[in-house]
Formats: structure tokens, C-alpha cells, sequence
């Protein structure tokens, strides 16, 4: 039997459950402040709803899923209703659903293995209600072809199903960067090698690292304005964080940053990194390299996860990440 519990805020998850919610999400996510950051961080006209999943063999959860849900048309109170109420009334909207965890893979629910036929189930019986609420315009469920239980009882007349292919994770097979490098198929060699002769010699950009956010600007005679510019930035909130073991590797000139690379070490061996460019002119095969060359560098890091958004999944397979089966469920009430 599987049991669940909601929460509309991050908040109010009990802090005794974050410990075993980290290592049930270390594929995905750094930490479960990731998470946290990414509420605080969130527009105004999104909402979330937290549901953690429970067995009957132990008091941690075995299964957790993230929902956002946006406001989309406000719904008009009736006649009677706002002739006699009373106070002002929160307003209501109607809403549309994504089931989405902020993260490398972006999936809206993860289960331990060994529940996943049971919890899918329970899953698939939150969209069923979701669907049938008056205030659901749509939802998104993104997830793992294993949780196909809630695929093949949601496809409905008003649904869609996209299958993808995406890349998930670098496993650490080699001893070093350069046996990784040697381990790739002669054409993509080429291409890396081209993109560090470019760097190194024909843009004459410097490789930096740093332990800190701000002192990888100083120095730099541009530096202050890009700091200035970039330290509000969403995407590094989630990683600026007390607590959050991050490194800072750049490509440099000493006007300015070209490109940072940020490097994050997660739980049970698993390592995340996402990248800010700041010059067009940088070749994109090399902050990925840059990430990859820390990582066979990091002794307690064998995972390695790209965090950001991925514009070409081939070019990541293509270094010999692992793939990860997808589908995104789309249902439709109506239109927005």
C-alpha cells in the first residue's frame, strides 16, 4: 500500500525527511536547497504542490513529485456570491499543471525502484483528479518510460504523447581525462581538439578556476559591471547557497569572463554543472570539456549530470553519456 502526503509549500516538508528525499533525488539534484531555491526564485503567477510518497516498511519516503502550477484565467465569482460575501476573497484562477522537478533530467516524479508498479498507481490517480478538478485547464507529466502506468491510463481522446530520448549521465569508465578523450570516437576528438586550439591559440582565452562566485570577476577590468550584472541571475541563486559545495571554472581574458562553468558535487558520488556564456565566439564543446576534465579530477565524484538546458542531446550522447527514456504526457480540458 502506498500512502501520500501533500504540501503546497517546500516549507512545510518535515526536515527529518530531506536526508532520505536527497539520496531518493541525487541523479537529479545537488541538494534538496536546489529545490527550496528554485520556489523562493519562482514567478509570481506559479505555484507549487509537493506530494512525497510513502510504503509500509519504513517512515521515509520512498517517492517524490513536483508540481507547478500556473495561473492562467481568473476566475469571475458569481452573481450571488459577490453580492453577499462578506470579506474580500482570495482570488482564484484557473490553472494549468507541470509535473516537473528542477534539475538535469526535469521529471516530474521519482520512486525507488523496487515501488515503482505500486507507486505509479497512486501517481496516476492524483493526474486522474487533477483532470477532473473545475479549475484544471491542462497538465504536463514528464517521466520516465518506467512509469508507464500513468501513460497507458491517461491516454485519453484530449491527450498527447511525445517519446524522447535524453541524455542523463557521464559514468566516470576511464582513469583520467585524457583516456576519456582517447576513448571517443575519432571525429568528435577532432572537433574537441579543434575547439581547445581555438581557445588557446587563436582567441588566447585563459582557463580559471575559483573557489568563490565574486573573486572570479576580480582582477578583471570589465569584471565589476559583469558581476554587477550576472550575481542576480535565477540560475546561480540556485546554486549560491550556504551549504552548497560549488567551483567556479571560466574562460577568461583580463577584460572580462568569456564563459563560467559551474560545478556542483551532489550526494552518493554524483557531480552537476551548468554554463553561462558570455561570448558567442566560444566554441560549445569546450565548457562541457572544461566540466568533464574537473570531474575526472573530482575523487569522490563518479556521476556526472549537465543541469542545463539541452539545445543538441546527440552532441552530449555523443560523449558517451548514458540515455534516459522519456514521455511527456499532454492533457488538455480546453483552451487556455
Amino acid at each position: 500500500m502506498i500512502i501520500t502526503q501533500k504540501y503546497n509549500t517546500v516549507k512545510d516538508i518535515d526536515k527529518e525527511f530531506i536526508p532520505s528525499l536527497e539520496e531518493l533525488l541525487s541523479n537529479s539534484i545537488p541538494t534538496f536547497q536546489y529545490i527550496t531555491n528554485h520556489e523562493e526564485n519562482a514567478p509570481d503567477d506559479i505555484n507549487f504542490a509537493y506530494y512525497l510518497f510513502f510504503g509500509n516498511q519504513t517512515n521515509a519516503p520512498i517517492g517524490f513529485a513536483q508540481l507547478e502550477m500556473k495561473n492562467e484565467k481568473l476566475i469571475k465569482p458569481k452573481f450571488l456570491k459577490r453580492i453577499f460575501k462578506k470579506k474580500e476573497e482570495e482570488q482564484q484562477y484557473e490553472k494549468s499543471v507541470r509535473w516537473t522537478i528542477p534539475g538535469s533530467l526535469k521529471e516530474g516524479l521519482v520512486f525507488k525502484p523496487q515501488y515503482i508498479k505500486h507507486a505509479t498507481k497512486t501517481a496516476a490517480l492524483i493526474v486522474k483528479d487533477l483532470i477532473e478538478r473545475e479549475d484544471i485547464l491542462s497538465q504536463e507529466v514528464l517521466c520516465s518510460e518506467a512509469y508507464n502506468e500513468i501513460r497507458t491510463r491517461h491516454q485519453l481522446e484530449n491527450s498527447k504523447l511525445t517519446q524522447r530520448s535524453t541524455p542523463d549521465t557521464l559514468i566516470k569508465n576511464q582513469s583520467d581525462y585524457q583516456g576519456f578523450l582517447s576513448s571517443l570516437k575519432d571525429d568528435i576528438q577532432l572537433e574537441i581538439k579543434k575547439g581547445w586550439r581555438e581557445v588557446q591559440k587563436d582567441l588566447n582565452f585563459k582557463l580559471g578556476e575559483y573557489d568563490s562566485f565574486k573573486t572570479s570577476f576580480e582582477y578583471k577590468k570589465n569584471g565589476a559591471a559583469q558581476y554587477k550584472h550576472l550575481k542576480n541571475n535565477p540560475l546561480l541563486k540556485s546554486y549560491l547557497q550556504e551549504g552548497t559545495q560549488v567551483e567556479f571554472l571560466t574562460l577568461e581574458t583580463s577584460e572580462e569572463l568569456k564563459a563560467l562553468i559551474i560545478f556542483v558535487y551532489g550526494n552518493n558520488g554524483n557531480a552537476f554543472y551548468d554554463i553561462i556564456l558570455q561570448d558567442t565566439e566560444v566554441p560549445k564543446a569546450i565548457p562541457h570539456q572544461m566540466a568533464i576534465i574537473k570531474f575526472y579530477e573530482a575523487q569522490d565524484a563518479n556521476r556526472l549530470h549537465f543541469a542545463g538546458e539541452i539545445a543538441q542531446a546527440s552532441e552530449l550522447i555523443s560523449l558517451g553519456y548514458t540515455i534516459r527514456e522519456q514521455f511527456l504526457l499532454s492533457i488538455q480540458k480546453r483552451k487556455l
